[in-house]
């Protein structure tokens, strides 16, 4: 080809591979209702009775395409009768579905990751006896993954109002239009917050509802925050005396800490908390339960701390410690404590 530029050629080539652009549009309310529900139809049924949910899906989009394809109606018309875990799971659908719409943009690659992760942590607490309203759980997980410094002061609020804040609920009210007379500072500035406007609006309201429980499951980040960098110089030196390695200091440190308004102790304990889980000496740990019998309210995070600690790293001592601390009738550190002794187990 005479008189043609081979660099011509390749740029054009070029053009012509990349001219086409694909977009791909975020699912609404009522597809993710009937996604989720489908992919709790696929976790409870056998190949074959789910073959028969997706047809019935299939069959409904064709007649309208933008309603519900799959739900606990749909799933009763086809199967003899529904599971009852998936007639459970799917009134969970209905209620989380406008939830994730909002909060994750309909993209369903996250729908189905957090999904997976609602569904172990809903394990994890029914396995304490511990029972969690999931649309709470969700509306949580949303903020971790939307807006985790928010997420992290909310765990603040909680563990300082011991589970009921009363910022979250009056953010809440603002962002719906209602008249306060008395706001705080933080609860204005969260209402304030155009991009976390959508998740104050989203059901069911967190007001008056204790909190303290959900972080146990929905507080993935918390403890990889970096806080003792950002404690105040006087709690920093407090911080190193809980952790020090004379037992002067420390009993010195702990009687401070108690003395402590509500915010500056929770600061310090989760300041403590990271540095016990990168350095669980018997001392730090023991140190760290001091701190949460002076103050009901951290047991929460402390167990979540523990949580993160391998059964090998945890001290054989600490179980015994912790039932000296506590009293042998508080089973709190029971399951967490389970690893420790199967740890040893693996070991023998």
């Amino acid at each position: 080809m005479a008189g043609v530029d081979a660099d011509d050629l390749g740029t054009d080539y070029l053009e012509k591979i990349w001219q086409l652009t694909i977009s791909v549009p975020a699912l609404a309310t009522p597809e993710v209702e009937t996604y989720v529900s489908l992919l709790f139809a696929q976790l409870h049924l056998t190949a074959g009775a789910f073959s028969e949910i997706r047809a019935k899906a299939e069959e409904n989009r064709k007649h309208d395409p933008l309603g519900v394809a799959m739900n606990f109606g749909f799933a009763n018309e086809v199967l003899a009768e529904v599971p009852s875990g998936l007639e459970a799971d799917l009134q969970l659908a209905n209620l989380i579905a406008p939830q994730i719409t909002e909060g994750l943009r309909g993209n369903p690659r996250e729908i189905k990751r957090f999904l997976n992760t609602l569904l172990l942590k809903r394990e994890a607490s029914a396995r304490r006896g511990i029972d969690l309203n999931p649309a709470v759980l969700a509306k949580l997980m949303i903020l971790e993954e939307r807006h985790l410094h928010r997420f992290r002061q909310l765990y603040v609020w909680q563990a300082s109002a011991g589970g009921k804040p009363n910022e979250i609920g009056q953010a809440e009210k603002i962002s719906k239009g209602e008249e306060l007379e008395a706001v705080s500072d933080d609860a204005r500035r969260w209402a304030e917050d155009e991009t976390l406007a959508p998740w104050l609006k989203l059901e069911p309201s967190l007001d008056e509802t204790d909190l303290g429980p959900y972080f146990s499951y929905a507080r993935d980040k918390i403890f990889a925050t970096g806080t003792t960098s950002r404690l105040p110089g006087p709690l920093q030196g407090l911080l190193a005396g809980l952790l020090s390695g004379s037992d002067a200091l420390r009993k010195q440190a702990l009687a401070e800490a108690s003395g402590l308004d509500a915010s500056s102790r929770v600061l310090v304990f989760m300041a403590a908390c990271e540095a016990v889980v990168r350095e669980p000496t018997s001392t730090n740990l023991r140190t760290l339960a001091e701190l949460a019998k002076a103050d009901d309210a951290l047991v929460p995070s402390l167990v979540g701390a523990l949580e993160q600690i391998p059964g090998t790293a945890i001290p054989l001592s600490t179980p015994l410690t912790y039932k000296a601390v506590f009293g042998k009738s508080d089973h709190r550190f029971d399951q967490v404590f389970s690893k420790v002794k199967a740890a040893v187990g693996s070991s023998a």
